[in-house]
């Protein structure tokens, strides 16, 4: 699984390239377009705290709900290594809302 990072999660960025994973870090220079249009070019799945950006279709997205980095390491693998479809069908999958 490859995944292109917001700055809303930089440190969520380098650990999970710490711990292996395929991980780009999107510098704040890009726009959305231009962060879509890298995410389906590399195919990788948009890791985001951008509510906006999350909301909508056409590409691989996943908010990231936590606020702290660690929560959101656990959260990113629970949530999409064990119980998502496959990262084609990601832009309609959302994190179920704690309950």
């Amino acid at each position: 699984m490859k995944f292109l990072v917001d700055r809303m999660c930089g440190r969520l960025a380098r650990w999970l390239r710490l711990i292996g994973f395929d991980t780009e870090y999107i510098d704040e220079s890009k726009t959305i377009p231009e962060i879509v249009y890298q995410s389906l070019r590399d195919q990788r799945i948009i890791l985001t705290r951008n509510r906006k950006m999350s909301l909508t279709k056409g590409y691989s997205v996943y908010f990231v709900q936590s606020e702290n980095f660690v929560e959101q390491v656990k959260e990113v693998i629970n949530c999409l290594l064990y119980t998502s479809p496959s990262p084609r069908d990601l832009s309609t999958s959302r994190m179920p809302s704690s309950a």
